[in-house]
Formats: structure tokens, sequence, C-alpha cells
């Protein structure tokens, strides 16, 4: 699930396991405005 943490700032967090490791994976997405025109990026871990 999607959740803000802050102004065009979002993260989501999903259960991994890894060789019956829990470790865990998040995704982190942005928007960057710089005047008429918005970049998005994204982290993934």
């Amino acid at each position: 699930m999607l959740r803000e943490i802050d102004f065009n700032l979002w993260v989501v967090e999903k259960p991994f396991k890894y060789f019956g490791l829990e470790v865990g994976t998040r995704m982190t997405i942005g928007r960057l405005i710089d005047g008429n025109r918005a970049s998005r990026f994204h982290s993934a871990t």
C-alpha cells in the first residue's frame, strides 16, 4: 500500500523472505516540481 510520508513523498513497504530470513523490501517515490514540470523518482531497496 502506498503511504504518504510527506508532501510529494511516498513509501511502499512489503514483507519479503530470503532463504527463510525476513528482510523486507521498501520503495520510495517522490515528485520534484520545477516550474511547470514535474519529475518523479523512485528508490527500491
